[in-house]
């Protein structure tokens, strides 16, 4: 038998049911909620990845405990994460222009990184503009910033790019640090107005 713990409620299921947990985790996925934390075996699972173990066989004696929140209340919880990363990315911005300006070959790595992590707030402010209507002010001065910096990255001169670590980079995080703070402090300030 297998034993699920789905948001505080205990259940039990054959394991012969199910040809694997792909087809169980479906059946327990409550429709228009969001995995918060999974943990099979007393082993805390990333939920992001869930893919990587659908086709994987859910053995006689599993144990699992799941927690679906709403889309809301998944972005209150994770959006403090982004706020303090976002902090801590701006803070370290000097020390990369610094190593750029040494001529550290390690800093164009924490540049191209950097870009993939602007890349992700960007996926993310997508992603959250599906679940809340937000209004934001200063995308267009946060892409030129960005295309500034890609053009930079480009032309592979270290001055230019550190001076576009230096200059455009702060402009696209402030953007996507106010984006992120208005979204948090909308979510709770609804969440107070319903309860």
């Amino acid at each position: 038998m297998i034993k699920v713990i789905l948001n505080g409620d205990e259940m039990t299921f054959y394991e012969e049911d199910y040809r694997d947990f792909g087809e169980l985790y479906d059946s327990l996925a409550p429709k228009g909620m969001v995995l918060k934390k999974i943990v099979i075996n007393d082993i805390d699972v990333p939920p992001e990845k869930i893919d990587e173990l659908r086709k994987s066989y859910v053995e006689d004696g599993t144990q699992m405990c799941l927690e679906f929140v709403t889309p809301k209340q998944f972005l209150e919880d994770m959006l403090p994460n982004v706020l303090n990363y976002i902090s801590k990315t701006t803070s370290l911005l000097d020390h990369v222009v610094e190593k750029l300006r040494e001529g550290e070959r390690t800093a164009l790595k924490e540049v191209v990184a950097l870009t993939d992590s602007i890349t992700a707030l960007e996926n993310l402010r997508l992603n959250v503009l599906k679940i809340e209507m937000i209004e934001s002010q200063g995308f267009e001065d946060a892409v030129k910033a960005l295309q500034k910096l890609l053009q930079a990255l480009e032309s592979n001169h270290i001055e230019e790019i550190s001076a576009s670590v230096e200059r455009d980079v702060p402009v696209a995080l402030e953007y996507y640090r106010g984006f992120f703070f208005k979204t948090l402090s909308q979510l709770r300030n609804s969440k107070e107005a319903h309860e």
